[in-house]
């Protein structure tokens, strides 16, 4: 009597299982691809420690949280059961008293459908919002808050207070090394305000005219001041101060496109300073 009375609730309730059973494998096909992990299955023994097994139990968030959400699932199985069942045990205690067995299998039949029905209404909502919460977390695990964002910029470029201040720091050191040149050269050429550089030439060291000094505004003008002092000649021509400043670094020669237009100023400043020499000497020899 048992097996006839259960079988044909096992019969109506295999196909919503098996149905289940299938949307879950396309579910999870879709959301990562066809994968078979054989690494959760290889023996372990530290799955074995109980120390760890038991900290992973009662000293973890996720543990708890899961647990919850199964105690709500619990919780409305029964609220759906115990509304499905009362809605169908008049029927059923009526259908007992006149002891018609067929009637009473398709009653109980009607119970079981509506109750699959009800509750897999109400499970695939509460899916749908476990879905949506779990990418939300993890969407929000996976961003990162402004101060790690600083943190991890200054790990692995370096903080940038410090390295403002140390290229602040080397580009005092290179305006007081090139104000320190500036009397060791042959001229200064400007444009005449905004820029101001500093050549000199020594064939016995050099195989090229080489900048020893350049700026522009008020270092450009500190460049002057100081060349004045010196009695080094300043040479206004700014296409060849513009070239110098833009394509010549720093103590370097400079290319063979601007020979011909430093030669020039050279050979000026050269012949500038025989005549004053002539001048010294005829001023002597008087």
């Amino acid at each position: 009597l048992f097996f006839v009375a259960v079988l044909p609730t096992v019969l109506i309730i295999a196909p919503f299982l098996f149905l289940a059973f299938l949307i879950a494998i396309i579910g999870d096909f879709f959301q990562v691809g066809p994968l078979f992990a054989t690494k959760s299955l290889e023996p372990k023994f530290t799955k074995l420690n109980p120390v760890s097994g038991f900290k992973n139990i009662f000293f973890n968030m996720k543990t708890y949280f899961e647990l919850g959400k199964n105690i709500v699932k619990v919780l409305i199985l029964g609220l759906v059961a115990f509304v499905v069942f009362k809605d169908h045990i008049p029927t059923l205690l009526t259908l007992c008293a006149m002891e018609n067995t067929f009637a009473i299998l398709h009653e109980f039949g009607k119970l079981i459908m509506d109750f699959i029905i009800k509750a897999g209404i109400l499970f695939l909502v509460i899916a749908g919002a476990d879905y949506m919460f779990t990418r939300w977390k993890f969407l929000k695990d996976q961003k990162m808050s402004f101060k790690e964002i600083k943190d991890e910029y200054k790990n692995t470029e370096g903080d940038p207070h410090v390295k403002g201040a140390l290229r602040q720091k080397r580009m005092q050191m290179l305006q007081q090394s090139m104000m320190n040149n500036v009397p060791n050269a042959d001229f200064v050429t400007t444009n005449p305000t905004h820029i101001a550089v500093a050549v000199k030439y020594n064939p016995e060291e050099m195989n090229a005219p080489r900048v020893l000094a350049k700026g522009t505004e008020l270092f450009a003008k500190k460049i002057v001041e100081i060349a004045k002092e010196h009695n080094i000649p300043v040479v206004e021509n700014p296409p060849v101060a513009r070239a110098l400043f833009r394509f010549v670094e720093v103590n370097k020669e400079i290319p063979p496109e601007l020979y011909k237009a430093v030669a020039e100023i050279l050979i000026f400043v050269y012949n500038l300073h025989k005549d004053n020499k002539k001048e010294v000497n005829k001023n002597a020899s008087i």
